[in-house]
């Protein structure tokens, strides 16, 4: 089923509409208007929130889309890299997730001159947070809670 064919089956089975939806599953109503028209997601924190409230994996919703405009070969797979970051960032609250956002759509637009340059900047974070926390990948060995959640 395609991202796209489980939209409409969750929006029919609920009787909700798509501004309640929206709503429901924590993205725009563009977003869904969007989806419905076949274009499908670019953001990871949207595919995540969809793949949740929708009770699917990421990947499966890149790797079942069958519409119009479908994914191409040069589409990232979520199996590795993506999928690596996703799992990073999942205990990110909504600011930190769009602070990461907007890093990475820098690095992308850098030159590869102040790329290398911010990964300098990158080693010397990681060192510091090694540093401050004593532990060689800068966590501490029990699970990290986000505030609020249970």
């Amino acid at each position: 089923m395609t991202l796209r064919q489980l939209v409409e089956k969750a929006l029919a089975s609920s009787g909700m509409s798509q501004r309640e939806f929206a709503a429901k599953v924590g993205v725009s109503h563009g977003t869904i208007n969007n989806i419905l028209a076949g274009i499908q997601p670019k953001k990871i924190t949207t595919l995540e929130r969809l793949a949740k409230y929708l009770h699917v994996r990421v990947d499966q919703l890149y790797g079942q889309h069958s519409d119009a405009q479908a994914i191409g070969e040069d589409t990232p797979s979520y199996s590795g890299a993506g999928h690596r970051l996703a799992q990073l960032a999942k205990d990110l609250d909504d600011e930190e997730v769009a602070t990461l956002e907007r890093c990475a759509e820098a690095f992308i637009k850098a030159t590869p001159d102040v790329r290398q340059h911010l990964i300098g900047q990158l080693k010397i974070i990681e060192r510091l947070v090694e540093h401050e926390s004593g532990f060689p990948d800068g966590r501490a060995p029990t699970a990290h809670k986000k505030q609020g959640s249970s």
